[in-house]
């Protein structure tokens, strides 16, 4: 499944921001679904992330805190 999971994610590297720690966490159910099924699903999940990043919202729905100004 490991494999499956990187294989996925390499080709939507260019999508994200460097630096940026992307975890998935694999149910067991996930072994039993199709490549292409596997590949939408991934790309969907980084897609919802990357909009509630860009709205200024953590996966819980609480805004994320004002950064201070740099000294």
């Amino acid at each position: 499944m490991r494999r499956r999971l990187k294989a996925a994610c390499f080709g939507l590297l260019p999508t994200v921001n460097p630096g940026t720690d992307v975890v998935i966490r694999a149910l067991p159910a996930a072994h039993e679904v199709e490549w292409p099924v596997l590949q939408a699903e991934v790309s969907q999940a980084l897609l919802s992330f990357q909009r509630r990043i860009a709205a200024g919202t953590t996966g819980s729905g609480h805004r994320r805190p004002e950064r201070l100004p740099s000294r």
